[in-house]
């Protein structure tokens, strides 16, 4: 499970008979960030960092409430954040064009219209502007595109939106 520490999982069953056996059909807390690296200058590059941020708390401690009809994460004495960070240790280098494939847990978020993201690469920023809401879901993937082109500017040439991070 992708969740690191005490409840990766959840599962409530109510109204049985005291004769019935306890079937719980289990229910994700976190949701995931497919972050594809794809390295588009000539040098290879070897992925050491990634970190993917929004405009609400991501990571960190919480008091979770799963007895009502929705989930409720409360922050544990305000230790969250806003960045999930991923360290790659021992990570392949990749050639130019090739693409390789990381996977960043976090709390399950909307990340409102006209809200930044922000995924970094080696310390190599992007941010993006949301046209739109989207929803960091628990149990489901959302794919984010990157395409390392650092040179001696930035551009903007990857995409966030519903269909599974194609590339704008």
């Amino acid at each position: 499970h992708l969740g690191t520490t005490l409840c990766p999982l959840y599962g409530i069953s109510k109204g049985l008979k005291a004769s019935a056996p306890v079937a719980i059909e289990m229910q994700q807390l976190t949701s995931v960030v497919e972050i594809v690296v794809k390295n588009t200058r000539t040098e290879p590059l070897t992925v050491t960092s990634i970190a993917f941020s929004t405009d609400e708390d991501i990571v960190g401690s919480y008091y979770i409430n799963f007895a009502g009809e929705n989930v409720v994460y409360t922050p544990k004495d305000g230790d969250t954040k806003t960045v999930a960070n991923l360290t790659v240790n021992d990570g392949t280098a990749l050639n130019q064009n090739e693409t390789a494939t990381y996977f960043i847990p976090n709390k399950p978020h909307l990340a409102k219209n006209s809200s930044t993201i922000t995924l970094t690469v080696n310390g190599y920023e992007k941010t993006k502007e949301l046209p739109s809401d989207v929803t960091f879901a628990a149990g489901k993937i959302k794919t984010l595109n990157f395409d390392f082109d650092k040179n001696n500017c930035v551009v903007l040439p990857w995409s966030i939106d519903g269909t599974q991070g194609s590339s704008a």
